[in-house]
């Protein structure tokens, strides 16, 4: 949230920005490439099992981050005699993104000194990896140096959703103030899904042209569906472009 309200504070700041010069910027192909800071959140998926003489109902859920960059060509087009653009590209991505939830139990038992805690957790794993994409910005000239955009777009992405439980027992004596583990467990792996989605972005962005370079400040968001569940995937992207 608060890489959100900095990207919305940039964002906010920088239309207020007036400069002299106001001359239009040539049409161009360019070339660039974006980090990628990939938010994700996720429903709860409802899952039982029976271990270690316990049955257990959990719900983990996803909300993480992971980074990945991408590869970007495209053509920016300045609309004559008006302060507007367009600017379509395709992209592909390189990193798989791995993100998890989870959700526990503890349990402490025993007197003083003495006291035994087990742990009981079921874990949510998600592999993203996003692949190739393409989009379309219209962008309004500030000025020369200053642009802003919003964008649609599409992107395919290949997922893998996979579910395990950990079972983990430790011994602690308050008095030594030692610690003991006696039993740490990983059990019943499952694949949950395995496929491949095409999903389909929105974004908003600032741009800051210097000679040459242009560098993008963007966010952009999509949902889609994995198995009933709704995953949203929030992105805040730093860009460079050499144009050519």
């Amino acid at each position: 949230m608060n890489k959100l309200t900095l990207f919305l504070a940039i964002f906010l700041a920088s239309s207020t920005v007036m400069a002299q010069d106001n001359t239009t910027n040539k049409s161009s192909f360019f070339v660039g490439v974006d980090i990628n800071d990939v938010m994700v959140d996720s429903d709860s998926i409802d899952y039982s099992y029976n271990g270690y003489t316990q049955n257990r109902d959990f719900s983990p859920s996803i909300d993480d981050s992971d980074i990945n960059f991408s590869l970007g060509f495209g053509y920016k087009y300045y609309v004559p005699e008006t302060q507007f653009f367009v600017m379509p590209r395709i992209t592909y991505d390189f990193g798989k993104l791995k993100v998890d939830g989870d959700d526990g139990i503890e349990t402490t038992t025993g007197t003083y000194p003495t006291f035994t805690e087990e742990e009981w957790d079921s874990h949510f794993d998600l592999e993203i990896t996003p692949t190739y994409g393409f989009d379309v910005s219209f962008g309004y000239q500030i000025n020369s140096s200053n642009e802003l955009y919003i964008g649609v777009g599409l992107k395919n992405v290949d997922y893998k959703g996979s579910l395990y439980n950990t079972y983990k027992k430790e011994e602690e004596n308050e008095a030594t103030d030692t610690e003991a583990v006696i039993e740490n467990e990983i059990f019943n792996i499952s694949e949950i899904s395995k496929d491949s989605k095409i999903i389909y972005p929105f974004s908003i962005g600032y741009i800051y042209n210097w000679k040459n370079m242009s560098f993008d400040l963007g966010y952009s968001y999509a949902s889609f569906d994995v198995d009933g569940l709704d995953i949203k995937d929030s992105t805040l992207k730093l860009g460079a472009k050499y144009m050519f």
